[in-house]
């Protein structure tokens, strides 16, 4: 997920792709929708609190032994990204 989301006080809350600097909103034509709701902004914590429970740690050492096949991927993964 890249979406960069927020809330503040369970009532405005802020969805999209810019983070939240002149230079994504004005250079790189990114946007956020915001929205003034309690009841989104509720819905957008729980949304948070369960990718929370979701997520799995990355842990250094296990980063650096990932395999050869997973690099691989990665570094054409990095080549083709402007395409996607």
């Amino acid at each position: 997920m890249h979406a960069k989301t927020a809330t503040v006080d369970q009532v405005w809350s802020t969805v999209g792709s810019s983070n939240l600097d002149w230079w994504s909103i004005a250079r790189n034509d990114e946007v956020n929708a915001t929205i003034l709701s309690a009841g989104f902004g509720q819905e957008m914590d729980r949304m948070f609190d369960r990718d929370l429970r979701n997520a799995t740690e990355i842990d250094p050492a296990a980063w650096k032994s990932r395999s050869v096949l997973e690099r691989v991927y990665e570094s054409f993964a990095r080549m083709i990204q402007r395409m996607l």
